[in-house]
């Protein structure tokens, strides 16, 4: 968890305005679970393949999560 958050946080860091990450299932219920504790085995479990989540960053340390696409 700690590697995702770390890119994570680069990226914020970085000037981007729209990023696009991908991986797979697991390593995203890891970061997602960092953001909202929340987010567990039940939602791990509902994960589809493919799945497509959105995060909002603001000047909040927590973004916003939405899902976007559950097949």
């Amino acid at each position: 968890m700690s590697r995702v958050i770390s890119v994570i946080m680069k990226v914020l860091d970085s000037e981007k305005q729209n990023i696009v990450l991908v991986s797979h299932g697991n390593l995203i219920s890891l970061l997602l679970k960092h953001f909202d504790d929340r987010i567990g085995f039940k939602e791990w479990e509902s994960l589809t393949n493919p799945d497509v989540f959105h995060l909002t960053f603001s000047t909040e340390e927590k973004p916003n999560i939405h899902r976007i696409w559950a097949e």
